[in-house]
């Protein structure tokens, strides 16, 4: 299965369930308004000319926002690639390392990022969640124009996550995963748990970090 499939099958059985809640903001969406904004992010990304493989930058904290644009990334074989915003002022590493086509961002980073994009070529589109800013597109109005979305391209075993390491031992490094892979290992903690469909998960940890991604999104 691929990972972006859980939120289909999901609105498919129970489409008024609550799929994420972000408990800081007191909202939530359902498993089918879930679907619905993840075509319209994985739109506006096609839209905007992203294929498959090409790496989108999500810097970023924790949103519902944050969670879709990653959804939206796996669902048209783009690769979400994820930069804690704690490591701002080393930015351009991160850009450069793993060359993406997009940054998608929230507006209190314009500056860093401003600045880290303009040195990496590869760099053609940012995003701000916000709105507009100079030199920048406005996530609220591609959503809103509900752009059409391409063909899912169904590869299991497709990069579709990349996330860095502490740096502990020398410059943080990037750390790719596969869809199939990552839904095995995500079922296995879940039957170690024995968590069932009426359960409920909180994440508490930046979701940049694979914990949020194997131990609690999936």
């Amino acid at each position: 299965m691929l990972m972006h499939q859980l939120l289909l099958h999901g609105a498919m059985r129970q489409p008024d369930k609550t799929a994420f809640r972000w408990v800081d903001r007191n909202t939530e969406l359902t498993y089918s308004e879930a679907v619905e904004q993840m075509e319209r992010f994985s739109g506006a990304l096609h839209y905007l000319g992203i294929a498959k493989r090409e790496r989108v930058t999500i810097f970023a904290h924790n949103s519902l926002d944050y969670l879709i644009a990653m959804f939206a990334c796996w669902r048209i074989g783009a690769i979400a690639s994820l930069v804690p915003v704690q490591f701002a002022d080393d930015l351009e590493y991160y850009l450069d390392d793993h060359q993406p086509s997009v940054v998608i961002y929230t507006q209190e980073q314009a500056e860093q990022v401003s600045r880290a994009a303009a040195q990496v070529r590869s760099v053609r589109h940012l995003v701000c969640m916000e709105g507009a800013q100079i030199g920048s597109e406005s996530l609220p109005a591609l959503l809103a124009a509900g752009f059409p979305t391409p063909i899912d391209p169904g590869n299991e075993l497709a990069i579709t996550h990349l996330s860095y390491t502490a740096g502990t031992s020398g410059r943080p490094k990037g750390v790719c995963l596969m869809h199939e892979p990552t839904m095995k290992a995500a079922n296995c903690i879940a039957e170690r748990l024995q968590l069932t469909l009426e359960d409920s998960s909180f994440g508490a940890t930046p979701l940049s970090g694979t914990y949020q991604l194997v131990g609690n999104l999936l």
